[in-house]
């Protein structure tokens, strides 16, 4: 008897990919710097940290070629912009991962 199989290298075979983001929210869990949210709305993201008891975030405009997305920040550091990747169920900007709630 001869038993054949395959392995696939790609974790991406079984990932849907996000057509939008708009309507989205995505959430990481407190890793000592606090819990962190971030929502979007058409052309426009919210992100706030909750740390400590303190609420801070800011809001900008962003765009979302499928699957990165790219962040503008228009508040307190205008312009200051972040890359990010969605895959499947999460989001990850820079080491932090968030994932779609």
């Amino acid at each position: 008897m001869v038993v054949f199989t395959a392995c696939s290298s790609s974790d991406d075979d079984n990932v849907t990919e996000l057509n939008s983001l708009v309507g989205t929210e995505w959430y990481s869990p407190d890793d000592g710097d606090g819990a962190r949210f971030l929502s979007f709305e058409e052309n426009k993201y919210i992100f706030v940290v909750n740390y400590k008891g303190k609420t801070d975030g800011n809001s900008g405009t962003y765009t979302y070629n499928p699957p990165y997305v790219t962040l503008k920040q228009t508040f307190p550091k205008d312009g200051e912009s972040e890359q990010g990747r969605v895959y499947g169920e999460k989001l990850t900007i820079g080491e932090i991962t968030y994932q779609k709630r």
